[in-house]
């Protein structure tokens, strides 16, 4: 009777395996080992709380060591790989062996307690083409994407040795940062139409909620510039509307508009005022929006000036 029931049971599991169905092998019973990223992403929260065995081949698409950041890419999808007091960075294109367990995330399952194994240089994937909503959805998280925008300073407090963007399109926005510091360069983008590719994450606030996506940018030079920077470093203000990008405004027009005088630049287009230092301001002029003051004006209307979180439109 044990032999038939064994045997029964055999064809079972023959059966699924042939049927095509996913099965759910306990690692810590039968020591199985996840060996692609979509093998790991299919488990849930729940289920990545078991610690499972994980081995990876895969090209390290962004890494941090300062922030403990590693996201891995193999032909299957994207993950990360928590490297906090690993003190390890692996350059983009890093073709890496992880050898770790899996564990929750704040958006799906994760890989802890790596052990990181360099087997050296390989290509960068191709970047699956993605809008701001969509990174903002979380459909992309921990993938290599390429996306579209307008650059504006950071509306967030200053990130020790990151240069931080937002970017925005027509409905919604998203954070950039890259890993140096910031530059003459890197403040000419602002502004600026461009194609960035990096790697999707999210932003949090302080209680662990998701806010938008934060896209982990490796250089300066995977922020391609479509239109609309400032080719003058030295210019007094820049007005921006994110269809008509005008440089280097003249101190009159800039009076103009910072006293209230002129709200739109070209019929129902609202005018955006960006200056060099980066804090988000907004005019009590709903119209205007200003981004940073270098130093107080003598001028009493300008007092009305505060500093808000704000996004663009």
């Amino acid at each position: 009777m044990r032999k038939y029931i064994s045997r029964l049971t055999s064809l079972f599991f023959c059966a699924l395996m042939l049927s095509g169905l996913p099965l759910r092998v306990s690692a810590q019973t039968q020591n199985y080992i996840l060996r692609t990223v979509h093998e790991v992403r299919q488990l849930s929260n729940t289920e990545a709380r078991n610690a499972y065995p994980v081995q990876l081949d895969g090209i390290a698409t962004y890494s941090d060591s300062e922030w403990g950041l590693l996201f891995l890419a193999d032909s299957t999808g994207g993950i990360y790989v928590n490297t906090h007091g690993a003190n390890s960075s692996f350059p983009a294109g890093s073709h890496l062996r992880v050898d770790a367990v899996t564990g929750p995330g704040d958006v799906g399952t994760v890989l802890v307690q790596p052990h990181i194994h360099v087997l050296g240089q390989g290509n960068m994937p191709a970047p699956e083409h993605r809008n701001i909503a969509e990174l903002n959805a979380l459909t992309a998280d921990s993938k290599f994407v390429e996306t579209r925008g307008v650059l504006w300073a950071c509306d967030q407090p200053p990130w020790k040795q990151r240069i931080c963007f937002r970017i925005s399109d027509e409905r919604t926005s998203a954070l950039v940062v890259l890993p140096m510091s910031n530059t003459p360069v890197a403040r000419k983008l602002v502004g600026a139409t461009v194609k960035i590719r990096g790697v999707s994450g999210i932003h949090l606030d302080p209680k662990g909620r998701p806010l938008s996506a934060l896209i982990f940018v490796n250089r300066l030079e995977d922020i391609e510039v479509e239109g609309g920077a400032s080719r003058d470093l030295n210019a007094l203000a820049v007005v921006v509307h994110k269809d008509n990008p005008v440089n280097n405004l003249s101190t009159a027009e800039l009076r103009d508009i910072l006293m209230g005088r002129r709200h739109y630049w070209r019929g129902t287009q609202q005018i955006a005022v960006l200056l060099p230092s980066g804090a988000w301001c907004r005019w009590t002029i709903p119209a205007i929006r200003i981004t940073g003051w270098k130093k107080p004006v003598a001028e009493p209307a300008l007092h009305q000036l505060r500093c808000v979180p704000a996004e663009w439109p």
